[in-house]
């Protein structure tokens, strides 16, 4: 058995895959959210994947690595996909990235040291998904206000982050983003994104040459070894990496932890269905793939015991709240002040 696990409200983005995709190969499979497993008392052994690692937080967080660990401890290292002790966040990975001159472009968390960039920048929530907070910052004085405003909404600066604009404009006038995910062992090409803005969602564009060459790339796979090494390097063995390239390089924007597998049928023209058949089937076979690696020998027991460690996460999360509505207390102007102020030796 191979179960995922996200969090309660994002459990959106497995739904459609278990509920119109996986027919038979679903018998395999659970989805559950950490909060379902919180209010379990023994678990059964198996192999689980751990998504949403960005989104973990406090006691959340505490809760999954004791899980994760609890069930290592028990079933081996193979039980456990995406440990998340091991993961790296966005700030961690895309920093390491730019050290390791696989990246251009520099990030900044608010705070935690001087903020010197090189302009323009943007400014967004670390660890979400929804995109820039902004549009292009072209000075530190646009860059303040930006910090000013996202501060009053309540946003701690430790939750922001400062990112150099890479330009990775095409001749042709579109910008590309590329998607492939990894799953264990393997790295499968998910599709091209074309935009003429620099921040590019998946929008299909209706243009004939764009879609031969997003085929191009999902039966070619052209860049799997460089993504080998960024996945490996990141600690991730199960998500979506967006990336473009600029001058023949790779440029990492993200590593999404808990990623649109595929959504509802009736959600793809026609001309798209086949690719999505495809990458389920190969989807398909790279989970069976990792519970055959933990099926090859194992003799884990057949439930593990993790009543102490949800009667932790209760408590903990507990105390969390009663923390969090003393200070929903403070004004948000005055609260986004405060902030501000701190971090103005960092500006």
């Amino acid at each position: 058995m191979i179960t995922f696990l996200t969090t309660a409200r994002h459990k959106d983005t497995l739904e459609p895959l278990f509920d119109e995709w996986l027919g038979q190969a679903a018998e395999g499979m659970r989805l559950y959210s950490y909060d379902d497993m919180a209010r379990m008392v023994r678990i059964p052994s198996g192999v689980y994947v751990f998504t949403d690692i960005e989104r973990l937080k406090g006691p959340l967080r505490r809760f999954a690595v004791s899980m994760a660990r609890r069930i290592v401890l028990n079933c081996g290292a193979g039980s456990v996909v995406n440990h998340p002790e091991k993961v790296m966040l966005r700030y961690e990975l895309l920093s390491t990235l730019h050290q390791s001159r696989i990246n251009d472009f520099a990030v900044y968390t608010p705070g935690r040291g001087p903020i010197r960039c090189r302009y323009p920048v943007f400014l967004r929530v670390a660890d979400d998904h929804s995109g820039s907070l902004t549009d292009l910052l072209y000075s530190p004085v646009d860059l303040r206000r930006a910090l000013k405003t996202a501060l009053d909404r309540r946003i701690r600066p430790s939750e922001l982050l400062v990112g150099e604009y890479c330009d990775t404009l095409s001749e042709d006038g579109f910008y590309r983003k590329y998607s492939a995910f990894v799953i264990g062992d393997a790295i499968i090409p998910r599709h091209v994104a074309f935009g003429r803005e620099w921040m590019v969602k998946l929008r299909r564009t209706g243009n004939g040459a764009h879609h031969i060459e997003e085929r191009h790339y999902l039966e070619h796979n052209p860049h799997v070894e460089e993504l080998r090494s960024i996945f490996s390097h990141s600690g991730i063995s199960y998500g979506r990496i967006d990336y473009s390239m600029k001058g023949g390089r790779i440029q990492v924007w993200e590593i999404n932890t808990n990623p649109v597998v595929v959504r509802s049928k009736d959600s793809y023209e026609s001309m798209y269905m086949q690719d999505q058949l495809t990458f389920l089937h190969l989807f398909i076979d790279a989970v069976q793939g990792c519970q055959r690696d933990f099926g090859n020998g194992n003799k884990a027991p057949s439930l593990i015991n993790i009543a102490d460690v949800s009667r932790k996460y209760a408590s903990d999360r507990f105390v969390a709240r009663l923390k969090k509505r003393s200070r929903s207390c403070i004004p948000p102007k005055l609260y986004g002040y405060v902030q501000y102020r701190r971090l103005r030796g960092f500006l």
